[in-house]
């Protein structure tokens, strides 16, 4: 009777303990380190982006440049980003949409440095244009997310 009680205890216990993990919470975290290893990546490449952008503009052969040194590093940044695996949708979602967000930023690079080589293909600028409306966007959305999962799942 007593091995059978203590059984049920131990039982009890392991079904507790097991339902008290938060899956999403844990995928969180280690999605959370992840980009903390990317960031300076990151960082590279949005130094070298608005090194030439905005009112930091000299002359397009210098913007050509700029545009040579940073479409590698995005294109790095976001082979590094889909490398990530997570487990739970919350986390797939968050790590979808962040690519999403650099992937926009690599093509405005990508169209921008062409349209630059070849000033007389309108078509190219206005892909430019079309994918650069799309980052502050995304990146905004993206924020959000993090932000309602981080909520959600009590990560501080």
């Amino acid at each position: 009777m007593k091995k059978s009680v203590a059984l049920l205890l131990l039982m009890a216990i392991f079904v507790y303990c097991g339902c008290a993990k938060d899956p999403v919470k844990e995928d969180f975290l280690k999605y959370i380190n992840d980009d903390e290893k990317l960031s300076s990546l990151q960082k590279e490449c949005e130094t070298l982006y608005e090194s030439e952008t905005g009112t930091n503009f000299k002359n397009y052969e210098s913007t050509l440049r700029m545009l040579d040194l940073a479409i590698p590093k995005y294109q790095d940044y976001l082979d590094q980003l889909k490398k990530m695996k997570y487990i739970t949708p919350e986390v797939l979602n968050l790590q979808n949409i962040q690519i999403q967000c650099v992937q926009a930023r690599y093509n405005y690079l990508d169209y921008l440095k062409y349209s630059l080589k070849n000033p007389s293909n309108q078509m190219m600028v206005i892909k430019a244009e079309e994918e650069l409306r799309k980052v502050d966007p995304c990146y905004r959305d993206w924020k959000v997310k993090v932000i309602q999962v981080a909520n959600n799942h009590k990560v501080k």
